[in-house]
């Protein structure tokens, strides 16, 4: 079978974060004090919360191309991001 791709983006300010799937808002935000803690130089997990091996928690998947920006990235700038990320996956120069 074909393997479905896509594009997700957490955007965290202050206390806040919000989560785009495709570049566009999926409705998913929240705010906790786990959110503050990255902005202490804490560990960042991907694909697992980092406190246990509980692998039944882990992400059973494959990631790549992740990427970490030092500021909060706008609307349009997710969304352009979005659209490289498919076009490069979907369409590679040959």
């Amino acid at each position: 079978g074909r393997t479905t791709n896509h594009t997700v983006t957490c955007r965290v300010s202050s206390s806040q974060m919000e989560i785009f799937v495709d570049g566009l808002g999926s409705g998913i935000s929240g705010s906790d004090n786990s959110i503050k803690q990255t902005q202490n130089n804490a560990n960042i997990y991907i694909g697992n919360k980092g406190e246990t091996n509980n692998v039944a928690e882990a992400l059973h998947g494959r990631l790549s191309n992740i990427q970490i920006y030092n500021k909060a990235l706008t609307d349009t700038q997710i969304s352009n991001n979005s659209l490289r990320t498919h076009w490069r996956r979907n369409y590679p120069r040959t």
